[in-house]
C-alpha cells in the first residue's frame, strides 16, 4: 500500500484550502474521475473544470435535485 499526502505532517485540520487541494491532488493522480454531485457554482465543479483541461476522464452524477426530478418524468 502506498499512502501520499500533500501536506505538511504538522497539517491538523481539514481547511477549504487543504481540501481542494487534495481533491487535485487525487484527481491528477487519476486516470478516470467520477463526481458524484457538483453543486453549480461550487468547488467540485470548478474541478470538474480543471480536469477536464487536464485531458483526464471524467464522469459526473446528477448535479441538483431539479436534474433529478427533471430526468425522472
Amino acid at each position: 500500500m502506498l499512502i501520499l499526502s500533500a501536506f505538511p505532517a504538522t497539517a491538523k485540520r481539514v481547511t477549504a484550502e487543504f481540501a481542494t487541494r487534495r481533491n487535485e491532488f487525487l484527481a491528477a493522480l487519476a486516470d478516470e474521475v467520477y463526481i458524484a454531485h457538483a453543486t453549480p457554482g461550487g468547488h467540485l465543479e470548478r474541478l470538474a473544470s480543471r480536469v477536464r483541461e487536464w485531458g483526464i476522464g471524467w464522469e459526473k452524477g446528477k448535479s441538483s435535485c431539479a436534474d433529478i426530478q427533471q430526468n425522472a418524468q
